[in-house]
């Protein structure tokens, strides 16, 4: 038996009290009937925005979205979202309605829902599915209610969040409402990019992404155009046994779905296609590609409108994923220092070389895993040494260097320079050889 939470039971019940009808709705329900915990709760009701907040006067409220029927109430401490049965009219850009009208029929409201699977209510452990979600969940998929191209058309993003529920959950997307998503696919371009970007990151955190990047690739070309270029690029090297793309695809699946790291993958090879050399023997070579790859990233990023820490992170780890340290632990000491022995950096770098490796051919995969088992143990065991030195933890400072006579700019220098001669060993990190080191080199 499907049950609610008692505080979504005390609104359903106060609103059916005062005589309106009133259900949870959507996603919750879906959730429910999938046996996964709801992150959120919505109620759809008959009673108006108005009279909504009578109902519940003696409690907190929020209009929120009153023009659209949507008042939020806190119960129990939870934020419910409430909103009026409504129809809508036309939609501006392919996003909003111009205008919405309260309705008295739970069948009007649920009828401009996106998908089946979305469109179900529940009051007193009784489910009221109008448009086959059951059955549609039971067979693993995601319909359109109605007309797919009519739904589309109305909000182009539910083109996308189409691929992002068939990632989440596995679910195949139903051939006509497939059908749909390729003939209105170009509608995309009027959503906005944070929309756009925040159902990507979900995307591509999904089980089944590898299957949806590849299925609807063109979809996710309309949204990413720069990740075109990458389609059918061969890579004819015995390192390799995909092209660009498919590599790509492999690589975002290899990963653990952090978003981060999901969509390094996804533009760590980028560049490929802009550098790509055939030799005479057919082989083909992408010298300088990371720097590429970081050059589209950075387009593709700001465009996606991402925080500014986390597209510098991304972009950090798409320049050193082809940086094969673990030939030297000189270069290994390097790249620690570069990033601050960072941990969670070089942890992240690792689980990228990993999630790359494992997309390429089997030539000589063992004893690269080798290797990168072996820098994750030299790694660990050098950043637990005296001479994982930050400038933060140097005995000696600034006050110290301007002391010496050094001043502006070459303060920070000497201080890297210290840094440096600690990590390689040239110095014990004592204030008295840091002081005869930087003395040495005025």
């Amino acid at each position: 038996m499907i049950e609610v939470p008692e505080f979504v039971s005390v609104a359903i019940e106060r609103l059916n009290a005062n005589g309106f009808e009133a259900f949870a709705v959507g996603g919750c329900v879906r959730d429910l009937v999938l046996k996964n915990t709801p992150h959120d709760w919505d109620i759809t009701t008959s009673a108006e925005p108005d009279e909504i907040k009578t109902v519940f006067k003696d409690f907190k409220t929020f209009d929120v979205g009153k023009r659209y029927g949507t008042v939020s109430v806190i119960i129990d401490s939870v934020t419910l979202e409430i909103t009026t049965y409504r129809s809508e009219g036309n939609y501006q850009s392919h996003r909003k309605p111009e205008n919405v009208s309260f309705v008295k029929s739970l069948e009007q409201d649920l009828k401009r829902r996106d998908f089946t699977m979305n469109a179900l209510c529940i009051r007193e452990c009784e489910i009221i599915d109008m448009f086959g979600g059951i059955n549609d969940i039971n067979n693993k998929t995601i319909r359109a209610i109605g007309n797919p191209d009519e739904r589309f058309a109305e909000d182009a993003l539910r083109i996308l969040r189409a691929l992002r529920f068939s990632s989440v959950s596995g679910f195949d997307i139903e051939k006509e409402t497939k059908r749909s998503i390729y003939k209105n696919r170009w509608l995309l371009r009027y959503i906005s990019r944070e929309r756009i970007r925040d159902e990507l990151l979900k995307l591509l955190c999904g089980k089944n992404v590898k299957s949806v990047l590849l299925e609807y690739k063109e979809i996710i070309a309309v949204v990413l155009p720069e990740v075109r270029r990458m389609f059918y690029v061969p890579q004819n090297t015995p390192h390799h046994k995909y092209d660009v793309y498919t590599h790509t695809v492999q690589s975002v699946e290899n990963i653990k779905p952090d978003p981060t790291l999901r969509l390094t993958m996804l533009l760590h090879d980028i560049g490929k296609p802009q550098v790509l050399r055939t030799d005479e023997n057919g082989v083909t070579h992408f010298k300088t590609h990371p720097e590429r790859s970081v050059a589209v990233a950075r387009r593709v990023l700001k465009t996606l409108k991402l925080p500014k820490e986390q597209a510098e992170y991304i972009l950090s780890l798409i320049k050193e994923h082809d940086n094969r340290v673990e030939k030297s632990k000189d270069k290994m000491v390097e790249l620690l220092l570069r990033h601050g022995y960072d941990r969670k950096f070089f942890d992240d770098y690792l689980s990228v070389r990993f999630a790359d490796t494992l997309a390429q051919s089997e030539y000589l995969r063992d004893k690269k895993l080798e290797g990168l088992n072996d820098l994750s143990e030299n790694a660990a065991s050098f950043l637990s040494s005296d001479r994982a030195v930050g400038i933060a933890e140097l005995k000696i400072d600034g006050k110290d260097l301007l002391e010496l006579g050094f001043s502006g700019k070459q303060i920070g220098d000497m201080q890297n320079r210290l840094a440096k001669a600690v990590a390689f060993g040239e110095i014990t990190n004592t204030r008295e050889e840091l002081i005869s080191f930087a003395k040495s080199k005025k």
